[in-house]
């Protein structure tokens, strides 16, 4: 998942266990702006994968 979101100009910034013992874990990306995160976020939503946000976190 990480090469494709860095193939969308996107890069990996945070990984965090959720602390459960399904193996999930909390990624967040950085991309330069709100219309490439949207366009990943749709991908990897078509992908079958819960995608929360994207949020912009600042200016």
């Amino acid at each position: 998942m990480t090469a494709q979101i860095e193939r969308q100009n996107g890069r990996l910034a945070f990984r965090e266990s959720t602390g459960e013992e399904t193996g999930t874990v909390c990624l967040t990306f950085e991309f330069e702006g709100l219309d490439e995160a949207e366009a990943a976020a749709e991908r990897l939503r078509g992908d079958g994968l819960y995608v929360e946000g994207p949020v912009e976190y600042s200016r």
